[in-house]
């Protein structure tokens, strides 16, 4: 019988892509979470362009839902690639809508930890600090170690995309099993 408290963990994935490495990863480590674990996977890529105009007393549906999303979860986690140096724009919008209202963010004290992957050598090292940075007004506990900034990520799967590099998961097995212990801090 299992007597561990269950978790929640908000999960945004900063790919719109389908077929997103990052999706994979992310698929990944869920898979890795004990049955306790509860992952809602938020989605972004109906999220209006933040906008105050339209965040009104009455703000669109789908602010409302990812806003009630994370607010309910123990944990946010978020997996992303990095676009330019930085955060995607998708991403980047969906962290505005999270930051507002202003003063009531559900980003506040909000326990984060982020995972990168990119195809390139760096690993969206830049993309990882940058959501680092954006977390800071909110006082949000940020997974510290291990980190996860995925190089050359393509070379961790095979042709149907699934896991080959054993390396790899025992990495991020590691990485789930430190993001349960601070969730349940």
């Amino acid at each position: 019988m299992n007597t561990a408290k269950s978790l929640k963990i908000a999960l945004i994935i900063g790919s719109l892509r389908k077929d997103s490495v990052n999706r994979k990863f992310a698929e990944y480590m869920v898979s890795q979470m004990p049955e306790y674990v509860n992952v809602v996977e938020c989605r972004i890529d109906d999220l209006p362009h933040f906008n105050e105009d339209i965040d009104t007393d009455t703000p669109p549906d789908s602010y409302t839902r990812i806003r009630e999303q994370v607010k309910d979860a123990d944990a946010l986690l978020i997996v992303s690639p990095e676009y330019n140096r930085s955060i995607p724009g998708g991403l980047k919008n969906a962290l505005d809508v999270l930051s507002r209202p202003y003063n009531n963010s559900v980003l506040t004290g909000r326990k984060t930890a982020f995972v990168t992957a990119s195809p390139s050598s760096y690993g969206g090292r830049s993309c990882g600090f940058d959501l680092r940075k954006t977390m800071l007004p909110f006082q949000a506990p940020v997974l510290m170690a291990p980190e996860i900034y995925l190089s050359n990520a393509y070379d961790a799967l095979d042709e149907q995309g699934n896991f080959t590099s054993e390396r790899t998961q025992k990495y991020l097995k590691k990485f789930v099993d430190a993001l349960i212990e601070f969730a349940k801090s």
